[in-house]
C-alpha cells in the first residue's frame, strides 16, 4: 500500500523508505528515506547513508540529487537533579517566542523552545525510554552505563531543523553535512 503519493513503503528497524512511482523528477523526491535512531547511533552516519545509496543503486535506481529536508542534532549530558527544574526557565536565554514545559506527577520531564522550522527540546532521556520508546540498548551501546549516577539525571538536548534552515546554514549537499559533523 502507498501513502503521502508514495506508491511504496518500505519499513525495518534501520530505515524508513517510501517511494514514488514515477521516472521523471516531481516537485516531492522520488524516494524519501527516514533513518531511524539505532541505525545513526550505532553504525554512524556515513555508513548508514553510504549503505542506502548503494543499495539504491544495486536495485537500478539512479541518483540525480540528493537534499537533506531535516536534520536532528542532539547531545546527551548528565544534568545535576538539583539543577532540573521550573528555574531553568527562567535561566533560558532564546529568540524564540514559543516555551513549554511538561511534567509528569509534578515532576519536570522536558522543556521546548520554538516551534515549526527550528526547536529544541532538553528532556529526561531515561524517562522517554521506560515510558515510550523502549530503547534501552542506549545503556550498553552509546552511555556504556547501567544508570545515571545518584545525583544526576541523563537530559537529552535535540536541536531539530527543516529544510528551509538547513538551506539557510548552507549545508546543500552531503559533503557539507560531514563536514560540519567532524
Amino acid at each position: 500500500y502507498g501513502a503521502q503519493g508514495y506508491e511504496w513503503l518500505l519499513y525495518n528497524g534501520d530505515y524508513s523508505l517510501r517511494i514514488g512511482n514515477w521516472t521523471k523528477p516531481q516537485c516531492r523526491p522520488s524516494i524519501r528515506i527516514q533513518f531511524h535512531s539505532e541505525t545513526l547511533w550505532l553504525t554512524g552516519l556515513k555508513k548508514s547513508i553510504t549503505f542506502i545509496l548503494r543499495l539504491i543503486h544495486e536495485c537500478g535506481g539512479t541518483i540525480a540529487e540528493i537534499k537533506i529536508s531535516r536534520l536532528d542534532l542532539c547531545v546527551d549530558t548528565l544534568f545535576p537533579k538539583s539543577l532540573w527544574s521550573k528555574k531553568l526557565m527562567d535561566q533560558s536565554v532564546t529568540r524564540a517566542t514559543h516555551a513549554g514545559m511538561y511534567f509528569n506527577n509534578k515532576e519536570l520531564t522536558g522543556i521546548t523552545f520554538g516551534k515549526g522550522r527550528i526547536h529544541a527540546r532538553l528532556y529526561d532521556k531515561p524517562l522517554e525510554i521506560s515510558q515510550k520508546s523502549k530503547k534501552t540498548w542506549f545503556y550498553d551501546q552509546v552511555w556504556k552505563i547501567d544508570k545515571a549516577p545518584d545525583e544526576y539525571r541523563i537530559i537529552r538536548i535535540e536541536l531539530q531543523m527543516t529544510r528551509e534552515i538547513i538551506r539557510e546554514l548552507g549545508i546543500d549537499k552531503l559533503g557539507h553535512l560531514y563536514r560540519l559533523l567532524h
